[in-house]
């Protein structure tokens, strides 16, 4: 009985060292483990501090603005702000991001007229809406002489003391940039707007291109079926045209010189335009 106490005894001492022990070992293992942590830590900060130290930055935005590569020049100075807001070259970039921005600007506009540039040679000859036809003689024969029309009439609106804002019909008739005629067609009817040469009817024309650009009273005469414009005012419609952009026309009417008879209005799209003119006059 003695024996067995003693070894009870024994056995308990064992089991708390071995507790002891364990204890001892799991506490040292949590040290180690902090300490593990924070060397991780720290290298991270260090780490960090390498790859985003200002100078490093510093270093980065001055060679993408070298290399022209803005958006990696944007972008690490972006990150120095972020990072380092205290940096005295803070100022610096920021009068480099506005050059960088005006930078991009003019790239931008570069690119899109690069891009025009790319179409219009790959667009020769289209003419889109515009045409080449021939006039004809007495017996409906086509003839040498050639002109600028629209393969079909534009669609406008036209008042006058009788309706407001009916359907109107618009054709042109260009024989080159220094002749140019308008045909009207009221209610998009089978005839156009006419007058005599006893008593014609005038018109002052005005425009406004895409771009703002604008004209008035640009004076017409209709003696027949058409109205035809000088030398002058036939250049100005044709440069408008020669902007390859959607332009506006307003045209009013008068009889015996005074008395106002309609209002026209209608819009043209000129892109393609400039081929069109250039098959006509070079015939290619």
């Amino acid at each position: 009985m003695k024996k067995l106490s003693i070894f009870f005894i024994i056995l308990a001492i064992g089991f708390c060292a071995g507790t002891v022990y364990f204890c001892v070992k799991s506490t040292t293992l949590n040290n180690e483990n902090e300490i593990l942590k924070q060397q991780v830590s720290s290298l991270e900060e260090k780490i960090d501090e390498l790859e985003n130290g200002e100078e490093r930055l510093v270093a980065f935005i001055d060679t993408a603005y070298s290399e022209k590569n803005y958006e990696e020049a944007k972008k690490q100075i972006a990150n120095l702000k972020a990072r380092h807001p205290e940096s005295k070259k803070i100022p610096d970039y920021d009068k480099l991001l506005t050059k960088i921005e005006s930078i991009e600007k003019e790239l931008e506009l570069q690119r899109q007229k690069e891009e025009a540039e790319k179409e219009r040679l790959a667009n020769l000859n289209n003419t889109g809406m515009w045409c080449i036809r021939h006039y004809v003689d007495s017996f409906g024969d086509p003839t040498t002489d050639k002109y600028i029309s629209l393969s079909s009439r534009l669609k406008g609106n036209f008042s006058n003391s009788a309706v407001t804002d009916d359907e109107l019909g618009v054709q042109f008739l260009i024989d080159n940039k220094n002749e140019i005629a308008i045909q009207l067609f009221e209610y998009d009817g089978n005839h156009s707007v006419t007058g005599e040469y006893s008593f014609p009817v005038d018109t002052y024309l005005s425009y406004r291109c895409a771009d703002g650009k604008e004209g008035k009273l640009i004076e017409g005469k209709n003696t027949s079926d058409r109205f035809v414009f000088g030398k002058n005012a036939s250049l100005t419609i044709h440069n408008a045209l020669m902007t390859g952009e959607k332009v506006k026309f307003q045209m009013t009417t008068y009889r015996y010189g005074t008395y106002r008879e309609g209002s026209y209005n209608f819009e043209v799209d000129g892109k393609y335009y400039d081929n069109a003119y250039r098959i006509l006059t070079t015939g290619k």
